[in-house]
């Protein structure tokens, strides 16, 4: 009995916390311009909840492919850096002809740290020339953050 009276505020925070992804499924089907994007996430875990919101294609680029369940095996890389991140959203975009909206739940900051835990001992690096790369190229389209657990991040569109 004492479980579940301690359980109580986690249970009312789930059903009446803000879901950033809820709200970028919003975004998505309330934007034409975003309408038909294929969003890729870092981590890749805050994707995981997004096609209840939406029908756009997630891509994962620690796994080198489409959403179909976040894997945390060997077969996701452990490593992932920035420009990695790049590469990816320029391949799909040169591959694809559609748009790319890069979702980043890392704070990113000129001065570091470089190196951000990704969850389950994984890691994503940057450079501040990268990040400089990244912010000149990336045009950011909203802040989804408010929510009550780790799923917080920018939306930057990539040209």
């Amino acid at each position: 009995f004492g479980q579940a009276i301690a359980a109580v505020p986690s249970i009312w925070t789930d059903l009446t916390g803000v879901s950033s992804s809820q709200r970028l499924g919003d975004l998505l089907a309330t934007r034409p311009d975003l309408h038909d994007a294929i969003v890729l996430g870092e981590p890749d875990f805050l994707m995981e909840a997004l096609p209840y919101y939406a029908k756009n294609p997630i891509y994962l680029p620690r796994e080198g492919h489409y959403l179909l369940k976040v894997n945390f095996t060997s077969a996701s890389r452990r490593v992932l850096s920035l420009t990695d991140l790049m590469t990816a959203a320029d391949g799909l975009r040169q591959t694809t002809g559609r748009k790319v909206l890069i979702a980043m739940g890392h704070r990113l900051a000129p001065e570091g740290p470089f190196t951000i835990a990704a969850g389950f001992r994984r890691e994503f690096t940057y450079t501040p020339a990268s990040l400089r790369e990244f912010l000149a190229r990336g045009k950011k389209v909203a802040v989804l953050d408010g929510a009550e657990h780790d799923e917080n991040y920018a939306l930057y569109l990539w040209p």
